[in-house]
């Protein structure tokens, strides 16, 4: 078993910066939680309907009560780097810190999902039988679901899951796969933010924080001929606001 990791370019189009969580500030807690922006309307005549717009994925993470001020002060340097709108990648195991877009997308009875090979993170990543993935597709659609892995085959510029029950929706354009607690694209809301890194007189530290998971970024990185069966792989994805005005156009730091 891997150690959990996160990753962040402090520099636009320098090194990967990563905070690697050893056994001495090691991670407590994670937990993922999914949400969509909706709302009911009703119209005069008593006829209702439900709009259901974006999906959010939030997850949240602590370290509690360790002492190794070394991981503390580099969470602390991530802190600049992420109140100022750029991203970062984080895996609760970075041996399994697997994503890649399913070529073809996947539909609902399927058994089989057939990807390009990992190489944003850690290209030497895998997900093995009994590994939970989860898929993820572009909106309008923006499913989201998680299957087990029966078995994982890479072959070539491809790697082949199938999977020990079918899937449960359509996916429709880019679809996202990814080991279920592998997040490559995270970023902080403004909203409710507080210090990363708390200290009992600076001899025992803490660490929380919620972020979100931009899938914008991670789907429009397909748009770039990331990931597609055949093609040349998936760039590490943009981690810095310049890199994501190159991906979607706006830099994603503005947007809550």
């Amino acid at each position: 078993m891997g150690n959990p990791k996160i990753w962040y370019t402090p520099v636009n189009g320098g090194t990967v910066e990563v905070i690697d969580f050893s056994s001495g500030a090691w991670i407590s807690q994670w937990q993922d939680q999914p949400s969509r922006d909706a709302g009911d309307v009703e119209a005069i005549s008593g006829l209702s309907a439900h709009s259901a717009r974006g999906t959010n994925l939030d997850v949240e993470f602590s370290c509690e009560k360790f002492a190794d001020e070394y991981i503390a002060r580099r969470i602390l340097n991530l802190q600049h780097h992420l109140e100022i709108g750029n991203l970062c990648g984080f895996s609760a195991d970075a041996d399994k810190a697997f994503a890649a877009y399913a070529n073809p997308a996947p539909l609902r009875g399927d058994t089989t999902i057939i990807t390009g090979l990992p190489s944003w993170h850690n290209t030497a990543a895998t997900v093995a039988a009994g590994d939970w993935i989860c898929l993820e597709s572009e909106l309008p659609v923006g499913a989201r679901e998680w299957v087990k892995v029966a078995t994982y085959t890479a072959l070539g510029p491809t790697v082949t899951i199938t999977l020990s029950s079918p899937v449960t929706y359509n996916h429709t354009g880019a679809t996202l796969v990814r080991w279920t607690n592998y997040h490559p694209v995270l970023r902080w809301p403004v909203s409710g933010r507080r210090p990363l890194v708390t200290s009992d007189r600076q001899l025992v530290w803490s660490a929380a924080c919620t972020l979100r998971s931009d899938r914008d970024v991670a789907i429009n990185a397909f748009s770039q001929g990331q990931g597609v069966q055949g093609g040349t792989g998936n760039m590490p994805p943009p981690t810095r606001s310049e890199d994501m005005r190159t991906v979607v156009g706006t830099p994603k730091g503005i947007r809550q």
